[in-house]
Order: structure tokens, then C-alpha cells, then sequence
């Protein structure tokens, strides 16, 4: 459902053979696919507020008290969440074109 784009893109200035996945969690990740480092985590959609970043040292979200089942409970039904069950990208494919060095996700918004 969701693929791992395999691209050469600059990263920190630097041209890098990566591993790019967007996930149904709203965050775009960035893999060295050489050493297997994390090179970035952000969201790729705005409206994203389960979690505000990831924690570059562990690869964990810093998830928002107030969306986190940790908090609330497995069976409380939080409302206001994005993304939704379905997630930010779900099944359609996400693409990266090497002419404009743009990625082309396709998001819910639901």
C-alpha cells in the first residue's frame, strides 16, 4: 500500500541515493538506502496533528496527549484526529519525477 520511491535527491546539499516512503501516518521519511540512516522525517501534510515531529535520535512521533490512546484509553473514541483511520495516503501510488525533482503523493482528506 504504501511503496518505498527509490531516488537520487539532495539532501542537506548533498546528491544522495535514498529511500523516500510516505506513510498513512502523515510523515514522509527519507532513508540513506546505502547505510539505512534516517535523513528526514516530517509531515507532507499540514493538517497532520496526532504528532508535531519525530525524534531524529529514536525514529519515534512525539504524539500530542490529547490524540494518544496512552492518554485517553484503547476504547475511547477520539475526535478531531488527522489523520483519520484511513490515513493521510492509502492506497493510490506515490511517484517522484527525476526531471523536476518533485515527489507526486496523493492525500485524504477525510
Amino acid at each position: 500500500i504504501n511503496e518505498m520511491i527509490l531516488a537520487d535527491i539532495p539532501v542537506k546539499g548533498k546528491k544522495t541515493k535514498a529511500l523516500v516512503h510516505f506513510d498513512r501516518n502523515g510523515f514522509g521519511y527519507t532513508l540513506d538506502r546505502e547505510s539505512g540512516a534516517l535523513l528526514v522525517a516530517e509531515k507532507f501534510d499540514p493538517v497532520v496533528n496526532w504528532a508535531t515531529k519525530v525524534d531524529m535520535k529514536t525514529g519515534r512521533p512525539q504524539v500530542v496527549a490529547k490524540y494518544s490512546t496512552a492518554q485517553n484509553g484503547p476504547d475511547v473514541n477520539t475526535k478531531g484526529v488527522c489523520p483519520a483511520a484511513l490515513g493521510t495516503k492509502d492506497q493510490q501510488p506515490a511517484s517522484f519525477d527525476p526531471n523536476t525533482g518533485l515527489f507526486y503523493v496523493p492525500t485524504n482528506h477525510v
